[in-house]
């Protein structure tokens, strides 16, 4: 009887203590399921200039704006442009309105770009600000992108570009840190991104013949060479002097680079010509030295000018066709 009492008061002793603990569990999962507030963020560029591909910068003014259900969370005052090497916002504002609390504000600033130009003058660019949320983690907060609101000033006139498209996308990054955050996970953090890119294409025309008229100019002279007698080798040297100096400028127009991009393609075989017309014109030039009206001979220069240039005519065509297509 005595321990059936004790088992009693034990059970009812303990009750309490599981209702607290159950209360305790529920909140805690409560929590865990908890929504991250989501806040919808939109763009309008107005303004784009200073693109620099050999420095990999260009310019840009915009308009950012959030509607968010609380005034608490403010992301325009906690973004942080991943790609910026200067960027200064002014013009805040927030406002309620029916759907959640407007904040708007402009930023204006230069970012870094890595530019692709293989296919330089033919090359389309992406140019692309990452922007991101600076404090909280995707926990609590997630951007969900405007796209109907979102886009680009038409009237936008920037010179050597032509504009192609506009594009937002809101995304999580994830960082393989928690910096030093004790409620995340060791090595691991998330937080709410977006990238906006606007798509530019070179004006393909006006770059092509910038680059490419030295190097032409240079190529003819070349294969005249082969029709004269008097001075061959000097215009011949001095081609070749012009052809290195050139390809020695690609570099400022392209900036330092890794592999074989269109340009140097085109000076390759520019110096390939100017090879082949030497190679040429020295066993040519010792026949006419002997006799300068040699019909013969002159006539074999004749061909050899028309296969030189047919065969320079046709790699510029497949290299310039190559780009042009992207491939």
């Amino acid at each position: 009887m005595a321990s059936t009492l004790w088992r009693a008061a034990r059970a009812a002793l303990a009750a309490p203590a599981l209702v607290v603990l159950l209360a305790a569990s529920l909140m805690t999962a409560g929590a865990a399921r908890a929504e991250p507030v989501k806040c919808r963020v939109g763009a309008y560029v107005t303004s784009l200039s200073q693109v620099d591909t050999a420095a990999g910068t260009f310019r840009a003014d915009f308009w950012m704006w959030s509607v968010c259900p609380t005034k608490d969370i403010e992301p325009l005052k906690t973004v942080e442009f991943v790609n910026a090497a200067s960027v200064q916002g002014s013009l805040d504002s927030t406002l309620e309105r029916d759907d959640g609390w407007w904040a708007t504000r402009k930023f204006s600033g230069v970012f870094r770009q890595d530019f692709s130009l293989r296919n330089y003058p033919f090359d389309e660019q992406p140019l692309l600000i990452e922007i991101e949320e600076g404090v909280l983690d995707s926990r609590d907060f997630l951007y969900v992108a405007d796209l109907g609101n979102s886009g680009m000033n038409p009237s936008i006139d920037l010179a050597g570009w032509m504009l192609r498209d506009f594009r937002l996308a809101s995304d999580v990054t994830v960082h393989p840190t928690n910096f030093g955050d004790p409620s995340l996970p060791r090595g691991v953090s998330r937080y709410a991104s977006a990238k906006l890119q606007i798509g530019v294409e070179r004006n393909h025309l006006a770059n092509f013949i910038k680059a490419t008229f030295p190097l032409y100019i240079s190529a003819l002279l070349a294969l005249i060479s082969l029709l004269i007698f008097d001075g061959r080798m000097g215009l011949l040297a001095g081609t070749m002097f012009s052809v290195v100096l050139s390809f020695v400028s690609v570099e400022r127009i392209i900036g330092q680079h890794d592999g074989v991009y269109l340009l140097d393609k085109l000076h390759l075989a520019t110096l390939g010509l100017i090879l082949a017309a030497t190679a040429w014109g020295v066993p040519s030039l010792r026949v006419l030295m002997k006799d300068p009206l040699d019909a013969v001979q002159r006539r074999r220069d004749v061909w050899a000018c028309g296969v030189i240039a047919g065969a320079y005519l046709l790699v510029n065509i497949l290299f310039v066709s190559l780009a042009a297509f992207g491939i």
